[in-house]
């Protein structure tokens, strides 16, 4: 890490080509009472508390790409594949599942979700059939939440969910072969234990983590 003297203010170089690209991080973040900086110091893109003048680690997501000084970087990039003759029964429990993990991602987390699914329908460790993959039970636990939960049965797909699952159905993917995500903050511990020591993270969109 090399520092640089400007003016009165010595600052890393990390921090100098952080602040010269500024602008076109803005426009992802809605941080209130915080200013974002480069921390030297802990080599972290952080938020400083206004009042307090703490320094907190924070994600910045700026287009498709989650942006942490100390953290891996994804990049999302689609990949169209061969698409996928479903039934229109399997695409309404793919509308409602997506609706039910992703109803409040955006177009390409919903795709990533259905992807998700999609390709565990080609592995054959997982079931061949769309109702198959989604009602998956592992010892007794669903394979996806909201099945167990209640979300899926009250789920009512949006037009956004149903024209990204048709995107996902036609052959769009951003999964990079993804066969498994979480949302880290409503995970179970335990869940977030097995993901990180068992499985490999491939990518980062939104509220969802996605691993193979």
């Amino acid at each position: 890490m090399i520092s640089l003297m400007l003016g009165l203010a010595v600052i890393c170089t990390e921090e100098k080509d952080f602040l010269d690209n500024l602008s076109k991080y803005n426009e992802a973040m809605y941080i209130k009472k915080t200013d974002l900086t480069y921390d030297c110091m802990n080599g972290m893109i952080a938020e400083r508390d206004m009042v307090s003048g703490n320094l907190f680690r924070v994600n910045v997501e700026y287009n498709n790409v989650i942006i942490a000084g100390n953290q891996p970087q994804f990049m999302i990039e689609s990949v169209e594949r061969e698409g996928i003759v479903l039934s229109e029964e399997d695409k309404w429990i793919l509308y409602k599942i997506v609706e039910a993990e992703a109803g409040g991602e955006d177009r390409t987390g919903k795709i990533l979700v259905a992807n998700v699914i999609l390709n565990r329908l080609e592995d054959e460790s997982f079931p061949n059939t769309v109702e198959g993959v989604v009602f998956q039970q592992d010892d007794g636990v669903a394979q996806f939440s909201p099945v167990a939960n209640g979300r899926y049965q009250a789920a009512v797909p949006g037009k956004e969910t149903i024209e990204a699952v048709e995107a996902a159905i036609a052959g769009e993917d951003y999964s990079e072969g993804a066969l498994y995500f979480m949302a880290r903050k409503y995970a179970d511990e335990g869940n977030v234990k097995w993901f990180d020591t068992s499985l490999d993270k491939v990518l980062v969109h939104g509220g969802h983590e996605f691993y193979k």
